[in-house]
């Protein structure tokens, strides 16, 4: 059986490129709502970031299955009359342009609250609408770099970025919540509101326990603070694999890793009988931990930690994780889809995990039946297209 669409009903528009405002219209779109993606002449310019020579390419898919497409010219006054018709029937709209850019084109939040007063305007930006860099081109690593998010995975005597994007998905992640919040509160009052989520705000706010610790104790932050306070230890086996430990704050935790490396006598050394004492000494701790993991091979580790209930895993590469028979049993992935893998929502119902109800649109693929639905007339479609305000 399929999962229910929780989002059924809902329709967003999403005048967004790239990740950050997609991101969040992907997420709306695999939980059932109807994400309308407006794009420019030409189309988002992340179709065509992968070198794959494809229609449709894996980056691009990954950000955009489940919505519809259409090609709007924004700059011709009947393309904004299109855009505010189809605003006037949707629950949100998503964009993430330069700061006053919609504004500037008639299409701002003022201009759009006058032809649907219940609308959810969701704005995503760089590093926010005010202050002095508000006008700043903003990608990924900028809104790591100056949040210091960047500085957490790196050693910053030689800094390199980091793996993917996280600074455009968490923000995505928490524009798409904002939004639910925000169709709530219009549902309750009648009255649209305008949200705002900039990607330095989200990685500022993503720091959570660290930040606190740093405002509340003003302890420096590294890459190793999380790492210390959680209990955290990266280890290498025999066999030259790497594998994970987390012990946390529960003392059986760190009961049961004594017993498994054999040294149950550490148990009461007052060097790390409490986790006050291990966060202290945790890089003498570390390497006790590293020489009694050179004693046994990877899985020997994995079992015997699994046995005693200390939480554990192998560090895998992305190609080892896909094929993980606990990823693979949840389903996350799903391989058999129309036009190749599939990445599925993270929520499941019932064991079934939400996802995509269709591929990523080709460029303009929906824009006849978007059109039809606002009562735009197939006479009327065919002067648009002849005037080039549509594809």
């Amino acid at each position: 059986m399929e999962p229910p669409k929780l989002l059924e009903g809902i329709k967003v528009i999403e005048s967004a490129s790239v990740i950050s405002g997609p991101f969040a219209g992907g997420l709306l779109s695999h939980m059932g709502a109807d994400v309308i993606k407006v794009e420019a002449p030409g189309g988002d310019r992340f179709r065509g970031w992968d070198p794959a020579k494809k229609a449709v390419t894996p980056s691009f898919e990954v950000y955009n299955s489940g919505k519809r497409s259409i090609v709007l010219d924004l700059k011709k006054d009947a393309g904004k009359a299109v855009f505010k018709r189809l605003v006037e029937s949707a629950d949100a709209m998503i964009e993430n342009s330069r700061p006053g850019a919609m504004d500037r084109l008639g299409l701002g939040w003022d201009e759009l609250k006058r032809h649907n007063p219940s609308l959810v305007y969701c704005y995503v930006s760089g590093l926010g609408s005010w202050g002095p860099l508000s006008s700043q081109p903003t990608y990924d690593a900028v809104a790591q770099a100056m949040s210091g998010l960047w500085s957490q995975f790196t050693d910053m005597s030689a800094p390199e970025p980091v793996g993917p994007a996280m600074a455009d998905q968490l923000t995505g992640l928490y524009a798409a919540f904002a939004i639910l919040a925000g169709i709530q509160n219009s549902r309750r009052t009648g009255t649209g509101t305008k949200l705002e989520i900039s990607m330095l705000a989200a990685c500022v706010a993503f720091q959570g326990s660290n930040l606190a610790s740093f405002l509340y104790e003003g302890e420096p932050v590294s890459k190793r603070t999380r790492a210390e306070m959680s209990q955290s230890y990266a280890l290498v086996s025999r066999d030259g694999l790497p594998f994970a430990i987390h012990l946390s704050t529960p003392q059986k935790f760190w009961e049961g890793l004594c017993q498994v490396i054999g040294k149950p006598e550490l148990i009461s050394d007052p060097r790390f009988s409490s986790k006050r004492e291990r966060v202290k000494n945790y890089e003498l701790l570390r390497q006790i931990l590293q020489e009694a993991a050179s004693g046994q091979e990877r899985e020997w580790w994995l079992e015997n930690l699994r046995a005693h209930d200390v939480p554990s895993a192998p560090i895998l590469t992305l190609q080892e994780a896909v094929v993980h028979p606990q990823v693979k049993a949840l389903g996350i992935i799903d391989m058999s889809a129309a036009g190749g893998p599939r990445i599925n929502s993270p929520i499941a119902v019932e064991r079934k995990h939400l996802g995509a109800k269709s591929p990523a649109p080709l460029l303009a693929a929906n824009t006849e039946d978007i059109l039809a639905e606002i009562g735009i007339t197939t006479g009327e479609i065919a002067q648009l297209r002849n005037d080039r305000v549509i594809s």
